[in-house]
């Protein structure tokens, strides 16, 4: 498994690197954290924006607000990646055969 710094990922994600599917060394497909190590780091964060994350998400920790939110950007830049090729592929197949509804 490829393993990359923290500063490494996030200038991948400002480049906007194209990735087919969400990077294999943080998430999985099941959304599970899959990053081999840790990161300690302080960061300043808006108090006001912190409990209203806590609060709505139901979550108990910062930390679990952090990683979330790390995770909805991953997921969010890896989205815009893909609706890059929105209208730029060819499509053959019949809608009517694939339905189920028959």
């Amino acid at each position: 498994m490829q393993k990359h710094t923290g500063v490494a990922l996030f200038k991948m994600m400002l480049m906007k690197e194209t990735f087919s599917s969400p990077p294999d060394h943080v998430y999985n497909n099941a959304g599970e954290y899959t990053w081999e190590a840790e990161m300690r780091t302080n960061v300043v964060i808006d108090d006001d924006l912190m409990e209203s994350a806590l609060k709505l998400s139901g979550l108990k920790t910062k930390k679990d607000a952090i990683e979330e939110g790390l995770k909805l950007l991953v997921q969010v830049k890896s989205q815009e990646a893909i609706r890059a090729f929105r209208g730029k592929l060819k499509w053959a197949g019949s809608l009517d055969e694939m339905r189920l509804d028959k």
